[in-house]
């Protein structure tokens, strides 16, 4: 009987995967604005899964048997990692954060533990616990590349911009072939707007893996970020070949139509989209400005009314809506939209900016300061300690982060 294989066997593909499904997601940082506007919305949808009731029979008995083998084999490291991961899966987090600590006294030197840890932290919001997990990890293994990446990573959703910069630059000259530290690399590049150099690191990964559209595909987003829309839809195309139910690709590619003028198939494109998901909203954002520039207004009415029913604000979707009731003539109604739009922005705008300074700043306790702000006036409330906990970090003096950590914090949970 062949041996299962260990956790580090095992945990590789999590952690590439980790790594490129968060590339889609992590690019959108230079367009703060939607990020943040979002947050309440992000918040409402992280309480509502971690309120909901478990299911004391959920149809998991993979979950039960391997908790019991864990609780009955507490020094077996593959009983506490195999019962971590479906507890993690089934979305209780606490419960697999403690198997995970198990685990890691066990093996104190192990890699995989520790990086499933930061993964279960960062999904349960803990995100100063998991810097500090990826931390250790990275100081503990230098040349390891999934550490490299994971914190790399973390950073760059945070918009710690230099920070993930020279993590995953000592990362890559220690594995100067691995394809997840170059994309990691290039979402930090973009962050700052280098768009010459998030390109070349993508096309070096697109060159050495053209099979694996899915590691390069976010070439495309950043194409579309550079203006340089005819490369957009080429590289769209050729990833849909690999990865046709991809809907993110495919309204990158709707987007690369429309801004180059071909609304023909910028509208065919989009509603492909519709056609696989009815409620994908950056595709109905899409066809919505494609019939507005088509000069369908009443149709790019219709879709944006549905939009704002759902109570979403995706991109300017609110004040489109609300120039389209002024111009035909429901005044009253658009003026309404555009004050709350106008309000609203306001808030977006500073975050934005404040967003913007800490890329360049993160080593400036202020800043980070500033952006706790920002995130508390948004209702982030992880996010917003996130950024008070690096304040008091970077200075343990500040009076303001100290005094908002004890009022965020309870007295026994430690910094």
């Amino acid at each position: 009987m062949s041996q299962a294989p260990g956790p580090k066997g095992r945990i590789r593909p999590l952690i590439i995967l980790l790594a490129v499904l968060g590339v889609i997601y992590l690019a959108l940082w230079p367009t703060l604005n939607g990020l943040l506007r979002k947050a309440d919305q992000i918040n409402r949808e992280v309480d509502a899964q971690k309120t909901k009731p478990v299911n004391p029979n959920p149809g998991s008995d993979a979950t039960n048997v391997a908790l019991k083998a864990a609780t009955d084999n507490p020094t077996d490291i593959q009983s506490q990692m195999r019962a971590a991961m479906l507890l993690s899966e089934a979305g209780r987090l606490d419960d697999a954060e403690k198997r995970l600590l198990v685990a890691i006294q066990l093996q104190p030197d192990a890699v995989a533990p520790k990086l499933v840890l930061a993964e279960t932290q960062r999904r349960a919001r803990k995100y100063y616990d998991s810097v500090k997990t990826y931390r250790a990890l990275v100081a503990s293994h230098p040349t390891d590349p999934q550490a490299a990446v994971g914190l790399g990573s973390l950073y760059v959703s945070f918009g710690w911009t230099l920070d993930a910069l020279e993590t995953l630059k000592k990362g890559l000259a220690a594995n100067p072939d691995s394809l997840e530290i170059k994309i990691a690399l290039a979402l930090a590049s973009l962050q700052q707007d280098n768009m010459g150099e998030a390109v070349r690191l993508l096309s070096e990964v697109r060159k050495a893996k053209p099979e694996s559209a899915l590691m390069w595909a976010p070439i495309v987003d950043v194409y579309n970020k550079a203006h340089r829309y005819k490369e957009a839809i080429a590289a769209a195309k050729d990833a849909l070949q690999a990865l046709p139910d991809n809907m993110n690709v495919r309204n990158e590619l709707g987007t690369a139509y429309l801004e180059n003028g071909d609304f023909l198939n910028a509208r065919s494109t989009f509603k492909s989209s519709l056609s696989a998901e009815p409620d994908n909203i950056p595709a109905k954002y899409g066809l919505a400005k494609t019939y507005l520039q088509s000069g369908k207004e009443p149709e790019a009415k219709q879709i944006l009314e549905s939009i704002h029913a759902k109570g979403i604000e995706f991109a300017d979707s609110q004040l489109l809506l609300g120039q389209i009731y002024l111009r035909t003539g429901e005044v009253n109604r658009g003026r309404e939209l555009l004050s709350d739009y106008k309000k609203k922005q306001a808030i977006a705008e500073k975050a934005k900016h404040e967003g913007y300074l800490l890329s360049n700043r993160t080593h400036v306790a202020d800043s980070h300061w500033q952006m706790a702000l920002a995130y508390k006036a948004l209702g982030d409330v992880p996010h917003a300690l996130l950024e008070v906990q690096r304040t008091h970090e970077l200075d343990p003096k500040h009076v303001a982060a100290s005094n908002e950590l004890r009022r965020m914090l309870p007295p026994t949970t430690s910094k």
